[in-house]
Order: C-alpha cells, then sequence, then structure tokens
C-alpha cells in the first residue's frame, strides 16, 4: 500500500473510532438525562462513572485522529513532485490499470492525469480535484473511461482552422506538432492541455465515424519519415495495447459543384 493511501486509510479509521467513542458518550448522556428526570440516584450516579470513561475515550481517539495525518501544505507539496506519481502508478499497476507516463502527464487511455502538486490537486481530463487519495483517483478514472476526451466534430473544427494557419495549400498536409504548437500558444493553455491530451483526442477522431468538418473538408493522418525518428510523433496506447503514431494531418477540401 502506498505512503499516502495507509495515509488516508490511517486516517479514515482514527476517525471512525473518534465517532464511535463519541457516539457511545451521547448514549451515555442519554441515560444520565434519564435518570435525571426520573432522580434515581443510583442510575445517576452509574452514568456519571460511565460518562466520565466515556469522555477520557472521546478525548484520546479524538487526538489521535487529529494528530495522525503526517502531511502539512508543504511537506505534502513535496510528496506530490517526489514520489506521489510512482506510488500511484505501482497502485494502478496492481489493479490492472495500465498508466503511461507522457510528457508531464499520466495516461490510462482516454482519461490524461496531470499532477499540480503547487495546488496540492489533479486533473483528471481537465478537470481539476483535491481528492488526492490513490484508490479514489482511480476510481475516477475508471468512470471517466467512456466520457473522457473532446468530442470528434468539436475537434475536427478545431483541428481545421489550425490546419489553415500553419499551411496555405492542402496538397502537402502539415505536422501534428505545428498544429499542437498553433493549439496552445499561450501558455496556460499549454498547461491545461498537454501533448497527452492532444494524442489522446487524435485517437478518439480517428476511431470515430466523424471523418469531415461541417464545410465537407475530409481528414486524413499520413504517415511520415519522421514517425521512424520519433520527432513530432504522439503515440497512443489503447485499451487493445498495440501503439498508434500520428505525425501528419491533410484536409482534401470538398469539391464545388460545376
Amino acid at each position: 500500500m502506498s505512503q499516502f493511501e495507509r495515509a488516508c486509510e490511517e486516517l479514515e479509521s482514527m476517525a471512525q473510532q473518534f465517532s464511535k467513542a463519541a457516539r457511545q458518550a451521547d448514549r451515555i448522556a442519554g441515560q444520565l438525562r434519564k435518570a435525571g428526570e426520573a432522580g434515581d440516584h443510583a442510575k445517576i450516579q452509574a452514568a456519571r462513572d460511565q460518562l466520565r470513561e466515556a469522555l477520557v475515550a472521546v478525548g484520546a481517539s479524538g487526538h489521535r485522529a487529529a494528530d495522525c495525518w503526517p502531511f502539512d501544505d508543504a511537506s505534502l507539496q513535496r510528496f506530490l513532485e517526489a514520489d506521489y506519481e510512482r506510488e500511484l502508478v505501482a497502485l494502478a499497476k496492481s489493479q490492472r490499470l495500465e498508466l503511461h507516463a507522457m510528457d508531464d502527464r499520466l495516461v490510462a487511455f482516454p482519461v490524461v492525469l496531470q499532477l499540480q502538486p503547487t495546488q496540492r490537486s489533479v486533473r483528471i481530463s481537465g478537470k481539476r480535484t483535491a481528492a488526492l487519495r490513490p484508490s479514489r483517483v482511480l476510481d475516477a478514472v475508471r468512470r471517466q473511461t467512456r466520457n473522457a476526451g473532446t468530442r470528434p466534430q468539436q475537434f475536427i473544427e478545431m483541428l481545421y482552422r489550425a490546419y489553415h494557419l500553419c499551411t496555405r495549400t492542402g496538397e502537402m498536409g502539415a505536422r501534428l506538432a505545428d498544429l499542437f504548437e498553433t493549439l496552445t500558444l499561450h501558455p496556460e493553455t499549454r498547461r491545461s492541455y498537454g501533448a497527452a491530451d492532444f494524442a489522446r483526442d487524435l485517437y478518439l477522431l480517428d476511431s470515430s465515424d466523424v471523418s469531415e468538418t461541417r464545410s465537407g473538408a475530409r481528414v486524413s493522418f499520413p504517415a511520415a519519415t519522421g514517425t521512424k525518428a520519433g520527432r513530432g510523433v504522439y503515440t497512443v496506447i489503447p485499451s487493445s495495447g498495440m501503439p498508434k503514431q500520428y505525425y501528419g494531418i491533410r484536409f482534401e477540401e470538398k469539391e464545388a459543384a460545376s
């Protein structure tokens, strides 16, 4: 079990013990109230003794619950920067969920994870969450598997606009790396939408039934010698386990009716 997962489990356990002790104290307080209503001295004395013991248990369990969390803001940030990713990947592997590193992201296709240590959070396919418990993160990954990524029709229109900014002719095509640079010129955009997100959306478009823009331009993804060198190549590893590579893109304009 990872250090962070274990810390969460221990905190959960300590909180449960405190809650149990508090419920016990509340139950005894109810007995003391009833004894007071009746004026039953023997029951009052017995309930008072039990309540004192219960309050000791409440105090002890409360302190354990409050003090067992091993992180403060600074130490948690350091942990996220140095160790969290490794432990998340290890837990995923033990659950037969493959996480692949791509740039500064982790990918469990088609879900993309981005750790944000300074914010003590993680982005799961663009959605920020402060729920960092590894098992909780992996549960969220599984839930989002079917819904992650940009919608293919929306994405092809975005590619088409970027394509015309990168090339003056549709005959030769363009490098996908150039389109990605165009789409992510702003630093904030690059931080929230990385190469792993782009590769995922390329695959989702390529494997969908969307192949044309609304204006009728048909997209294709020609391979090139660049794929052999690995420069400017976007690689996706879908659930089938067979890598899919993307390098170039071309839009063939719809012929005007004569």
